[in-house]
């Protein structure tokens, strides 16, 4: 099965790491990405960092059984 069957659209060495580790120790693991680049303004970075780290704990509360 290809990634792309899988809908995944990108990815990159240390998170291939991570989920090759974690699939070694039978770990789940995830990652999440925030592509910033000097476009940004300041503000609009610290918004996408704060949306992405919301999107983490949402999925960190999801996967420990909770709301």
């Amino acid at each position: 099965m290809c990634s792309s069957d899988l809908g995944v659209l990108a990815t990159e060495m240390e998170a291939a790491a991570l989920y090759a580790v974690g699939q070694a120790r039978g770990l789940r693991t995830g990652a999440v990405f925030v592509s910033v680049d000097g476009t940004l303004s300041n503000t609009r970075r610290r918004e996408a960092l704060s949306e992405a780290a919301l999107v983490a704990a949402r999925a960190l509360v999801g996967a420990s059984g909770g709301e």
